[in-house]
Formats: structure tokens, sequence, C-alpha cells
């Protein structure tokens, strides 16, 4: 098992301090094989040889105007090009055909007045180019270095951005772009898209990320956002502070939620967390009167990915306030559920009692304690149950309703409890749950019962019982086909 991971940074750009670094110590200190490699500009010979061969001079003619290039760019690769590509442009640098090669002016060359960054000749040189282009790249920078090929298509469906595939065919034909795949666009570098993103002023970048989130809603939200929904979000929020309309609010603390949920599919936590804190930032004072549909999934989900990201402590405060403003207890159900499952994942013997309260209001009963009586009488009535009914009988079941797949799901969570902190119980809980799938339909939950009865039965029973091993082996099977009703095992093993 072997696992090769390359990283890059600017070593101008990052300090000590910098998580790259302490990610680096932590590899040495584990005794992880790291090789660091250092890439420096190149050399002064070097950057003749590579001048010499793309003017196709001798490499001894080439010398006084790469040793200007080398003075002006320390060597740096991309900001040597752009120099030469500028020296070509204001024609100080030019082919001769009445000689029949590259000639110069040394001396203006030298003179030419440039900072030591490349945005600078890569500023200048987007200047030149027609408005409509520069406006193309003003607008690609604001997404980063690549841009969806959906944020092409819902640009080109406005007005204001009708022409803007043919804007962007000027930007490739200059070398700024590329075309990526079918649809998608991306910057051939990332100063490039920085050198673009700057030619938009300081005072004036919040109002147009802000004007193109909107212009992108107003047009996307009756097609579908599909995965454009986060960098269509990502330009509102840029200028989130700019909105005056309150009417707007609920809209976008939906759309912040939708980026939210969709970012923990991913298990992107932390992006998720970041999307669900501005949505909150947008919610009035009055929120659980105003906007409670709203309000409750949106608790819900930002506890959930709090204690993903290992604040258990917000997730505590995020799901009480939701237990404590909840109308009704099918709303609350899912509180309780990720509150019970961060208190069994803490090993809290509260957890216990929490879920049998839940289950209590549900109508059902769980005993502190059970005897051995009892559940010798419990697992033979579920033993002939199951008697009665065949493996194709067991998967052609129908679907149990919501209520009391509700109550499955807690006794699922109770079975967990059960194994860590009271293991006499789960056999009561397994046969418990087999008894309202056989008498209410089966549900993705069912199956955690079906298993846990079948091991039962084999930790149960002596080697002279085959024929209860027989049965314990055909309930497992029964449950492993039941799994794949509900396809991946991934919906209901417990995050």
């Amino acid at each position: 098992n072997c696992f090769f991971f390359v990283g890059s940074y600017r070593d101008n750009e990052v300090d000590r301090e910098h998580p790259v670094f302490t990610m680096m110590f932590k590899l040495d200190s584990s005794g992880v094989s790291t090789t660091r490699v250092s890439l420096e500009g190149l050399s002064r010979d070097d950057l003749n040889t590579m001048i010499s061969d793309a003017m196709c001079m001798l490499p001894r003619i080439c010398e006084p105007l790469s040793n200007v290039v080398f003075q002006k760019t320390k060597g740096n690769p991309m900001f040597s090009i752009e120099f030469l590509r500028s020296l070509v442009d204001s024609r100080q640098l030019e082919y001769s055909l009445r000689q029949k090669m590259w000639t110069w002016d040394i001396a203006k060359i030298r003179s030419e007045n440039i900072t030591d960054n490349v945005l600078y000749l890569l500023s200048r040189k987007m200047t030149s180019f027609p408005r409509s282009s520069q406006l193309a790249l003003k607008v690609l920078s604001c997404f980063g270095i690549k841009v969806d090929g959906s944020i092409i298509e819902y640009l080109s469906l406005t007005s204001e951005y009708s022409n803007f595939r043919e804007w962007l065919d000027h930007l490739i034909s200059e070398g700024c772009i590329l075309k990526v795949g079918a649809s998608d666009f991306k910057f051939v570098h990332d100063k490039v898209q920085e050198a673009a993103y700057s030619l938009i002023p300081q005072d004036e970048k919040k109002q147009l990320h802000f004007n193109l989130g909107l212009l992108l809603y107003s047009v996307s939200r009756e097609r579908g956002m599909g995965g454009a929904i986060f960098q269509i979000v990502d330009q509102i929020n840029h200028g989130m502070e700019l909105m005056i309309m309150p009417e707007m609010r609920k809209d976008l603390a939906e759309l912040n939620l939708s980026s939210g949920s969709k970012a923990m599919d991913r298990s992107d936590f932390d992006t998720a967390l970041t999307y669900l804190n501005k949505a909150f930032s947008m919610l009035s004072k009055d929120h659980w009167s105003s906007s409670y549909e709203l309000s409750l999934r949106l608790y819900l989900l930002t506890a959930k990915a709090a204690y993903s990201c290992g604040n258990i402590d917000k997730a505590y405060v995020l799901l009480k306030e939701i237990l404590q403003e909840g109308r009704c207890l099918e709303d609350k159900l899912d509180a309780y559920c990720v509150y019970v499952t961060i208190l069994t994942s803490e090993g809290r013997i509260e957890a216990w009692a929490t879920c049998c309260e839940v289950l209590a209001e549900l109508n059902e009963t769980i005993p502190d304690y059970s005897h051995a009586k009892t559940m010798k009488a419990m697992v033979k009535q579920t033993r002939e149950m199951l008697g009665r009914i065949s493996l194709d009988g067991l998967l052609e079941m129908q679907e149990m309703d919501s209520v009391f797949h509700n109550t499955l799901k807690f006794y699922t969570l109770l079975l967990f409890i059960a194994f860590w902190k009271k293991p006499q119980m789960t056999i009561l809980v397994a046969c418990r749950m087999i008894k309202l799938s056989l008498d209410h339909g089966v549900s993705k939950d069912s199956v955690f019962g079906f298993v846990q009865y079948a091991a039962a039965i084999c930790l149960h029973c002596n080697s002279s019982e085959v024929k209860y091993l027989v049965e314990a082996c055909r309930i497992g099977k029964a449950a492993m086909s039941l799994l794949k009703r509900y396809g991946s095992s991934a919906d209901i093993v417990p995050k």
C-alpha cells in the first residue's frame, strides 16, 4: 500500500507559520520519507540558451540581451517570457526582414522601467486589449483560475454578456486562457488570473462579484444550478454587505443552505460550515416564527457540520435550540437522532436514557432490565414469526410508513448503545425491531435488527444445536439481500 503525494508552494508567499511547514514537520517526526526540491529561476547561461534557441541565433550574439533579461527577471521563466513578449509588442525586439534576424536596442531595453513582478507586464498587456476582452477577463477572474462551463452558458444567456463566447475566443488567441474539456475554461497561469483581477478597481470588486452572483442566480434558478451553485453563491457572498433589500435575506439564506448541503454530501465539512454560517447571518431576529422551516433545516445541518468538524459544543447548542423551539415531536426527531449519535460517540450513558425517552413518546416502552426468561420467550416468538416467512417473502414486504420508520431508527441507535453499554439488552432490542418490521413493513434500519438477531443466535447456541446455526445463516443472508434493496451501505451506517 503506497501513497505518493506531490505538493508545491512559493517560498516568497508563505512564512514558517504556514500550515504547509507544520505538515512537513509532522511528516518528518512521524518517520515519513519526504524529499524537498527547491526550484530556482533559470541560471544566466540557461536563460541565454533558451533565448538563443527561441530566436535561432548563436548564444554569443544573444548574450547581451539575455543578460539584461536576467537582470530584470532574476531568471523567472514566466517573467522572462512575458518580458520578451512585451519587448516584441513595444517593437523594442523585432525581426528584421532585411537582416533576416532578430534585432534590438540594448540601451532602450536596459532603461525599460519594470517592477520585479510579472503582474506589471501582464496587466500592461491586458490594458491594450479591446474593452470587451478586458471585461471578459475581469468577469472570469472573479471565479478563480478555472470557470465551469455552465457559468459561461448562463452568462451568454444574458443581454449584457450575450457575446461572451466571442470575447473568450479573443482571449484564447492572446494566450490568456485555455479551453478545458468540452466547455470549461481556465487561465493559463494563476498569475494571469491575478493580473486580470487587478484590472478591477479595488472599490468596485465587491460590487462586481455581487452583481455577477445575482445575475447568474436570476438566470439559473429556473434551470437548476447543479454544480455551479458554489461559484454562484460565492459571488453573492463576496458582496453580501452591499445587500440592502431585506426581502432578499431569506432567499440568500436558502441559497447558502443548499450550498452547505451539497458540500456536506461531498464530505467537505469545513466548506459546508462556512456556507451555513453565512446562511445564519441572513436570518432575522424572529426567524423561529417568520422562517420556521428554514430555521429547522439550517440548525440541524449546521449541527451536523459542526460535529463533523469536531466542534461538539456548538453542535449541542444548536440541537438543544431545535429541541426547545420545535413545535412538535416530529420536527424534533432528526435533532434527537443527531443528539443521541453525538452522546454515543462520546460514550455518555445519557444516550440510552435519551433514546428511551424518545421511544416512549413514540409509544414504545423499554424496560430497564430484561430477565433471562423474558429473553428466551422473545427469541422463541421471533423464531416462530421468522419461520413462517420465506426469504422471497421478506424481500417482497412493503415499505414501512414514516411513523414506524422513525421508531425503528431510534431502535437502531439503541442497539448500538446496548452493544457497548448494555449488552444484555441487545437481543431484546433486535427482537422488537424484527417484530415491528414483520408487522408494519421493512426499512433500511430493519437490516440491523436481523443481523443482530442472527449474531445473538450464534452466540447463545452450542455446537449440538445445528438447526439454530442454519436459521441464523438464513436470517443473515436475508439481511444482506435486504441491504441490496436499499443500495449502498454508506446510507445506513451511522456517521
